[in-house]
């Protein structure tokens, strides 16, 4: 995956954040936990802010916060795909913290990529 993005390779690993206000999402559990080649390299940069629940289907850049990144290479993982308006959502908000090149694929995807 990182070959298509022209980059050699993700510095960072992060999931989409629930927006139904679970805390803890099973797919976080297993990027950030389970998975060797995604756990030394996860972190939790996104958070649901108070109007992503309301915001329904859209994409929208006040979906989610991001913590702060310098150029950092970005592996976006979201547990489904749907409309992609989570993930464009998650993504804008890490290129407005920093982000160099974020790339997002379904969990699936991203098993692929891990495996490699």
């Amino acid at each position: 995956m990182a070959h298509r993005c022209a980059v050699p390779g993700f510095d960072v690993v992060t999931t989409v954040p629930s927006t139904s206000g679970r805390q803890t999402h099973p797919l976080r559990a297993m990027v950030a936990d389970m998975i060797g080649a995604t756990r030394e390299r996860h972190r939790d940069l996104l958070r649901a802010t108070s109007k992503a629940a309301d915001l329904g289907r859209i994409a929208s850049s006040a979906r989610y916060t991001a913590s702060p990144l310098w150029g950092e290479h970005v592996l976006l993982v979201d547990d489904t795909w749907t409309t992609g308006n989570h993930v464009q959502s998650a993504a804008a908000a890490l290129k407005s913290a920093g982000a160099g090149t974020v790339a997002a694929g379904g969990a699936q995807e991203a098993y692929h990529y891990v495996r490699l």
